[in-house]
């Protein structure tokens, strides 16, 4: 996490498994991973007055799931 003044940003990556439908595509147990930046805005009192989330590689958790149906991607 590193700080500028009253605004915080920390860079996490997170790993899941997905059970579902998406893209046309039944999906079942497949593991991705998924990077992003979460934004925290605090107050003089270090309270808590606005947090943001923000994916940046979406479009990568579209192509990890193709890859483990062994399927082709559009676009691929």
């Amino acid at each position: 996490m590193a700080w500028n003044d009253n605004i915080g940003f920390g860079e996490w990556i997170g790993r899941s498994t997905f059970n579902g439908k998406r893209y046309g595509l039944e999906i079942k147990n497949k593991k991705f991973e998924i990077m992003g930046v979460d934004i925290l805005i605090i107050d003089k009192e270090k309270e808590l007055v606005k947090e943001e989330r923000v994916y940046y590689n979406l479009l990568s958790v579209l192509e990890q799931i193709c890859k483990n149906l062994e399927v082709k991607c559009k676009d691929e």
